[in-house]
This record gives structure tokens, C-alpha cells and sequence, in this order.
């Protein structure tokens, strides 16, 4: 097991939402919009941070970012979640932010979405986009179209995203 399963385990098993890893502080989690350290963690080295980084990408992966400085991915942590995950330098080093990408798809109405985007499922054709800020639920919607999509009908579904989050 890599050693940041532990702390995806404790994002999961806290209701947090994202986990924050930067050198020179503890781990954080994301939980009801506020960070939170993780107490029992002492705070990272620049070098244990790159550690855990490095132990769960490909070679090819790590080689892109340790050129760009940036790499956007999806992680898998079977019985846990998958997460979204984003590397970055700061000025202290290495860092990560990972969002934790719920194993089930909420409905149209349990994201109580208004009727008009319920109605997207039903479109023979065309394209949508979903645009917003960070954190706006766009993946969520989106997800929650698709699923709608995916119980009605047998379609041919494209989406383009980088990466992939939610898994049908």
C-alpha cells in the first residue's frame, strides 16, 4: 500500500472533500469548505511529499511533471474512491491536492438541479457544455446528466475530460 492510501483512507473516513499535501505543513483535508490538518501527522518535508507523489504515477508521469512543474491525473483506491488529483511546485517545494470523487453518481434530484437540466438527457444530439469556477459542481452535473442518459436510453456517450472522474 502507498504511503498516502493512509491518508486517502482518513480523507474518506472524516467526510473530507479534498487532501492538501505541501511541504513544511501537516496534511490537510478539506471537510465542510474549512482545512483541516491531520493532527496525528507531523508536518512534510519537501522530501517526503515528492515521496508519496512519486510512488503513485508512472515514470512517464513523473517525468512530465518534474519538467512542467504540473500533472493532472486520476487515482484509484479500490473500496476508498477515486480522486482527482493535481501536482504542483510552490515555493516550498513539491505539493498535491487531491478531490475525492464520490464511487456513486447522486441523481438530478438528489442534487435537487432544476427540471431544464433533466431535459439535457433527452437531446437526440448536439453538445454540452458545463462551465463554472472550481468547486461548482460541474462534474457532478455532469455525471448526474450522463447517468440519467446512460438509465434511459442505449446511446453512444463521448465526453472529454482530463481526466476522467466519474466512471459509468
Amino acid at each position: 500500500m502507498a504511503e498516502i492510501d493512509k491518508l486517502f483512507h482518513h480523507l474518506k473516513k472524516n467526510e473530507g472533500s479534498d487532501l492538501h499535501l505541501v511541504a513544511g505543513l501537516p496534511p490537510r483535508i478539506r471537510r465542510f469548505g474549512s482545512l483541516q490538518d491531520i493532527d496525528s501527522v507531523a508536518p512534510l518535508t519537501a522530501e517526503a511529499v515528492g515521496a508519496m507523489m512519486r510512488e503513485i504515477v508512472s515514470d512517464g508521469q513523473w517525468k512530465d511533471y518534474s519538467r512542467s512543474g504540473d500533472l493532472d491525473f486520476a487515482y484509484g483506491l479500490k473500496g476508498v474512491a477515486r480522486f482527482r488529483a493535481n501536482f504542483l511546485r510552490q515555493h516550498r517545494g513539491p505539493a498535491a491536492v487531491f478531490r475525492l470523487i464520490p464511487e456513486r453518481v447522486k441523481s438530478i434530484e438528489e442534487l435537487d438541479l432544476p427540471p431544464a437540466l433533466s431535459n439535457l438527457a433527452d437531446l437526440d444530439r448536439g453538445l454540452v457544455l458545463v462551465t463554472g469556477p472550481t468547486g461548482s459542481g460541474k462534474s457532478t452535473t455532469l455525471a448526474a446528466i450522463i447517468d440519467r442518459l446512460n438509465s434511459k436510453y442505449a446511446k453512444h456517450i463521448i465526453t472529454i475530460e482530463n481526466p476522467v472522474e466519474f466512471v459509468h
